[in-house]
């Protein structure tokens, strides 16, 4: 009898898991689908895609791809216009999955939303330092350094110096 109720709730555990794994399974698919057919330069589009990857790390928070979709609907927010929407995803990631790798980009990814889309200055600049802080290591935290003293003003990089100067020259 005994060996029954462990047989029963093995079983009851196995259905529960695989129940579960589908329904993931079905909402990864549905997310490909969209990915495949969504035109992202549609508002419509490119907003119904980025809620189903929401939805995806909301009812999958312990999977993988969660903090991967939660990137990837960041940059359809912003693509759309929808800052502080991406701003709060990136965020969510920070707080949720520190540390992952992509808490570090989340971070850059913020303080780069508010230097050149909302034109925040002050706050690009203290997320930049704190990105700075942060991850010192990360791929991007020299470029970042090199370009802290020029946020906010109108300086031109010095490759777009370089292609003026290609341009003066070939046109003489």
């Amino acid at each position: 009898m005994k060996a029954l109720k462990h047989i029963t709730t093995l079983l009851i555990l196995t259905i529960t898991f695989f129940a579960c794994n589908s329904e993931r399974d079905k909402l990864a698919k549905v997310i490909e689908a969209t990915e495949a057919s969504a035109n992202i330069e549609n508002i419509e589009s490119a907003s119904a895609l980025a809620k189903l990857y929401e939805e995806f790390a909301t009812r999958f928070k312990e999977d993988d791809k969660a903090p991967v979709y939660l990137i990837e609907a960041s940059k359809l927010y912003v693509s759309i216009g929808n800052y502080n929407k991406s701003i709060e995803l990136y965020d969510y990631v920070m707080e949720r999955y520190p540390d992952s790798k992509l808490a570090a980009d989340a971070l850059f990814s913020k303080g780069f939303v508010y230097e050149n889309n909302l034109n925040d200055i002050s706050r690009a600049k203290a997320t930049y330092e704190e990105f700075l802080e942060k991850y010192p290591e990360h791929y991007m935290a020299a470029d970042v350094r090199k370009n802290m003293p020029t946020i906010g003003k109108d300086v031109m990089p010095d490759w777009v110096k370089d292609i003026d100067k290609l341009e003066d020259s070939t046109q003489n």
